[in-house]
């Protein structure tokens, strides 16, 4: 769907709301209507909500990837000095060549845990191997 035009239904100063319609055209069963919202609130949390709903049983896992450019006007070469929070409990594990298996992994006490925010390079040494770590650019 990442080549797909979707439709702004709704915008405002803060949030904007997108819809998709899948007809079945990739060759699953029924359509799938698609809604997605990206919200920035005050302090400049950034949410998403995603919602999909199907006509038949099919098949769906929304997800996003977003490429933040995270050193942008601060002069710097690294980012692990910025503070990140996920508010998040659980990821998708992974096999050997990164393809999700769809287990879920508690995040506690894991370098995935960001449910605090902290430094992005706090356990960055730790990740090498885990997710493609070890390297800030």
């Amino acid at each position: 769907w990442d080549r797909r035009n979707w439709t702004i239904v709704e915008r405002n100063l803060t949030s904007v709301t997108y819809y998709h319609l899948d007809r079945a055209d990739e060759g699953f069963p029924g359509y799938v209507e698609a809604h997605v919202t990206h919200t920035v609130e005050n302090g400049g949390v950034f949410r998403t909500s995603i919602l999909a709903q199907a006509t038949e049983k099919t098949p769906i896992m929304l997800t996003q990837h977003i490429y933040w450019n995270l050193d942008a006007f601060q002069g710097s070469d690294n980012i692990l000095n910025h503070t990140l929070h996920v508010d998040g409990s659980r990821v998708v594990a992974v096999d050997g060549d990164a393809i999700p298996t769809g287990a879920l992994i508690d995040v506690t006490d894991t370098v995935f845990d960001f449910r605090t925010k902290q430094k992005i390079g706090s356990r960055w040494n730790d990740t090498v191997g885990l997710c493609g770590g070890g390297q800030t650019r």
